[in-house]
């Protein structure tokens, strides 16, 4: 009989699904260990996790609209009194303020929940490490820099000039903003294994 082939019992036993050589008979009221599906005593982690994707989720996708926003209507286009000009400087300003910037700090105080759960079997995770490592150099200065260079290209809106520097910059930084921030979301969705071995950062 071929392997994985179904062998029939009798009506107080279940069916047995494996190798003919190997197969038994398993009784209606056996007790079986839960071998693949949660166990217990994960503490908090199932409570913060669900809401933690969900943060990144409105993050990703807040950064993701206010990217497209600005790039599709051509600010570099505008001439200093075109009054689109300050609608799209406003529009920006209350996205990254009352959407990206709540979610992203939700889902960083989520994610160091999660990490103290198990903070000492995490941390050595190199994928992590460098997630961590990215988390904290770049995003907050990302956001801390676009957000300066909003004020710039306020300041110069109210005085009816155009700061060429700043909202080059400020484009440019918004999809940098965006990629990075994509980059920390496939880090960890695959968790890739990586050894971090003194200031090199190794593949393995």
């Amino acid at each position: 009989m071929p392997s994985g082939a179904i062998i029939p019992s009798p009506a107080s036993s279940r069916f047995y699904r494996g190798a003919a050589g190997n197969a038994k008979l398993v009784p209606m009221n056996a007790v079986h260990a839960n071998r693949f599906g949660r166990r217990p005593g994960r503490g908090l982690r199932p409570w913060l996790l669900l809401p933690k994707v969900i943060a990144v989720a409105i993050y990703f996708g807040g950064l993701g609209t206010t990217t497209i926003i600005w790039w599709i209507n051509g600010l570099e286009e505008l001439n200093a009194a075109d009054p689109k000009r300050g609608w799209l400087i406003v529009l920006t300003s209350r996205l990254m303020v009352f959407w990206i910037l709540p979610a992203m700090l939700t889902a960083m105080a989520l994610g160091a929940a999660l990490l103290l759960q198990h903070s000492r079997e995490f941390i050595r995770m190199g994928w992590l490490r460098l997630k961590l490592l990215i988390l904290v150099l770049f995003i907050p200065p990302a956001h801390l820099f676009l957000s300066t260079r909003l004020h710039l290209l306020r300041a110069a809106f109210n005085k009816t000039t155009i700061n060429e520097a700043a909202q080059t910059q400020f484009r440019w930084g918004l999809l940098a903003a965006l990629v990075v921030s994509l980059l920390v979301v496939v880090l960890g969705r695959l968790k890739p294994q990586i050894r971090i071995k003194n200031a090199g950062i190794l593949k393995g």
